[in-house]
């Protein structure tokens, strides 16, 4: 029961950050979008994108605190199918939790479905979202000064976004170094079993993507936070054609400092600003 109590407010405060998010992304005809969990939210500065793309993009961060990955999945099949000016995706392949979604027939994930799945994760899956709850049960309301990188760029350098630093140890650093370097290093077919239901939802999200001949690219977002997410996204991530890969490269030793930490999980402005770098290289690899 205390456990309900705890996560009735992160529910609700999911569905106005969601509004949030779609009233801003409704506001112009961007051409690009990021989706994906908080480490998307906190990690790519859209404006910075565009100014590195040399204008190529007009891009929107559409990241959600602590969405699970079919969520995720069914709000990007939402965004493509209603936004005519999109013609780059950018997704965020996430594992935490995707072993307690329904099972087939893929229906929309809703905001019923989404309180059951969190209803139901034992504690030890659901101690990642604790931060976030006590965070938002003081401050239920966002703040675009504070919370939000679809601001101008120089709103954004100004503001400094997520600018704390995190006070993390080593261990833990390593632990999450070799998280994201796991799937990396290893170009080979996955040892872990492919989640099918989860490989058959990334399928659909490309070819409808194709259908709207829009460019989709998944990328592996910073700070993967368990084995559990590792055997995820690892067989999935493997089984994409490269065309639809998108490198970034994780190598850099600052993503796994203190300077450029949040929190645990989570960059802070100065690692989101090269993790933005590293995802521009990337996207220029791929079309100039």
């Amino acid at each position: 029961m205390l456990l309900l109590i705890i996560k009735l407010p992160f529910v609700i405060f999911y569905e106005d950050e969601l509004g949030y998010r779609k009233n801003g992304f409704a506001a112009r005809d961007f051409n690009t979008v990021f989706v994906g969990s908080s480490r998307t939210k906190r990690s790519v500065i859209p404006a910075y994108f565009d100014s590195l793309t040399s204008a190529e993009t007009d891009s929107y961060n559409f990241g959600i605190g602590a969405a699970l990955p079919p969520y995720t999945i069914d709000e990007c099949e939402e965004l493509i199918r209603h936004k005519s000016s999109l013609k780059y995706v950018f997704f965020e392949l996430s594992g935490e939790g995707y072993g307690f979604v329904p099972e087939e027939p893929w229906k929309s994930f809703s905001y019923r479905k989404y309180s059951e799945v969190l209803k139901n994760l034992p504690a030890s899956d659901f101690a990642m979202f604790h931060n976030i709850l006590a965070l938002n049960i003081v401050k239920p309301k966002m703040s675009p000064s504070s919370s939000d990188y679809n601001l101008p760029l120089e709103n954004v350098f100004k503001t400094g976004g997520f600018n704390s630093q995190a006070k993390l140890s080593s261990e833990k650093i390593e632990m999450l170094r070799r998280h994201n370097l796991q799937i990396e290093q290893e170009k080979t077919d996955s040892r872990f079993p492919l989640n099918e239901n989860y490989w058959k939802r990334i399928l659909r999200l490309i070819e409808l993507a194709e259908s709207k001949k829009i460019k989709i690219y998944f990328f592996i977002p910073p700070r993967l936070q368990s084995e559990q997410e590792v055997e995820t996204v690892h067989p999935v991530y493997h089984k994409l054609e490269e065309k639809y890969k998108l490198g970034v490269n994780h190598y850099d030793e600052f993503f796994y400092r203190e300077e450029g930490s949040l929190d645990d999980f989570h960059l802070n402005f100065a690692g989101a600003k090269l993790f933005t770098e590293k995802i521009s290289e990337a996207f220029k690899n791929h079309n100039f």
